[in-house]
């Protein structure tokens, strides 16, 4: 009779602890997986937190948290990972009841991109495991990987040339709010210059003479294309890493700096462009135009984008930087049309150190061999 009476209560509690879990499991249950908040860089090493936290009387013995990163993100530690198209990663929870657990989870960046985590899964079972059960739970976790900067040493002599030019080029405009001195009215000066003061005193026209504030933008071309159908994607990523690097250095010197590219930003699915601005924001924006740009699809030729006239306007009145290691002769024909009125513009080619950078055909523009290390090809 002992025996049937406990038999009979073993049932009894696994039956009542099956229909707790099946109806309470996720009540309070709630988990995370957030980057850290400021962007990393292509080369270093990152991290996300990830955070469990279970807010009611019902331990769970065993939770498991899955979800899935780009593979390009290695975690220092490869337990609990699978790597295919993605790194899926899978980490056990022991949680008792009110608790909150977190882990820091550490990670290389080996390419730079924009990485997002959309969606948790989290499996549990009951106390004797005769099932399981699944809850998703929606994510909005990013995490910016910005390009590695390129050798500065290298980058020198083209940032050099190109200030140069800025200075000598250098289109001279009025500044209205500094006054240089007082001097006589000239036949090509406005009416709106005299100073009418002076002028009453000495009985002479006399005109307002103003301090002169230098206004040249730079903006720079990055091209995606490939003479090769085999494209290096090493050369590739040395061109976004050049064009980011000129983006710092010309912004910290002051000078307004935008891009345009016919690689693809990810998030708004069309050529990637960011005018010409300056400040730390702007530098912001720029890494994150270059950290989305995708050249994994078809690219419209960059001669074609540049015949088309559009160009023109996002690259008025500018000093221009042509990235590319494509140089077909039709991209050189429309390079030398586009920049035929600003003399001093710049082209650089990452190449191998085995190819042989020839431009024949684009005398307007100073060109530079930017040779690609056999180690990053």
């Amino acid at each position: 009779m002992e025996l049937i009476l406990m038999a009979l209560g073993a049932c009894f509690l696994y039956v009542l602890q099956r229909v707790l879990y099946e109806r309470f499991w996720k009540k309070g249950l709630t988990a995370d997986a957030a980057f850290q908040g400021n962007p990393a860089v292509c080369g270093g090493e990152a991290h996300l937190l990830e955070t469990v936290v279970n807010a009611k009387f019902l331990p769970l013995s065993i939770l498991r948290v899955k979800f899935r990163i780009g593979r390009e993100l290695e975690f220092v530690t490869g337990e609990n990972s699978a790597v295919s198209d993605y790194t899926y990663r899978n980490d056990v929870f022991s949680v008792f009841p009110y608790q909150k657990i977190t882990r820091k989870l550490r990670f290389y960046c080996r390419k730079r991109g924009y990485y997002e985590i959309k969606s948790l899964d989290l499996v549990s079972h009951d106390l004797f495991f005769s099932g399981h059960f699944i809850e998703t739970l929606s994510l909005d976790s990013h995490l910016y990987v910005y390009p590695a900067a390129a050798d500065c040493s290298r980058l020198y002599v083209p940032f050099q040339k190109m200030m140069g030019t800025c200075l000598s080029r250098s289109r001279l405009v009025t500044d209205p709010f500094e006054l240089k001195g007082i001097r006589e009215y000239q036949t090509y000066d406005s009416m709106r210059s005299v100073n009418w003061k002076a002028t009453a005193r000495t009985g002479a026209l006399k005109v307002n003479v103003h301090e002169s504030t230098a206004s040249q933008n730079i903006f720079l071309f990055l091209n995606m294309d490939s003479d090769y159908p085999w494209a290096s994607e090493a050369l590739r990523e040395e061109a976004i890493s050049i064009c980011g690097s000129f983006i710092d250095a010309f912004v910290s010197a002051g000078i307004p700096t935008g891009f345009f590219s016919n690689g693809i930003d990810a998030a708004a699915e069309e050529p990637s462009f960011v005018p010409a601005g300056a400040g730390a924001g702007h530098v912001t924006r720029c890494m994150e135009a270059l950290s989305r740009l995708r050249y994994d699809i078809s690219l419209t030729p960059f001669e074609t984008l540049m015949g088309e006239g559009s160009l023109e306007k996002k690259a008025e009145d500018c000093l221009y930087i042509m990235i590319s290691s494509c140089k077909r002769p039709e991209l050189q024909t429309a390079y030398q049309e586009f920049c035929r009125y600003s003399p001093g513009s710049l082209w650089i080619a990452p190449l191998r150190p085995e190819d042989e950078a020839v431009f024949s055909l684009c005398p307007a523009a100073l060109t530079m061999k930017w040779e690609v290390p056999y180690d990053k090809i």
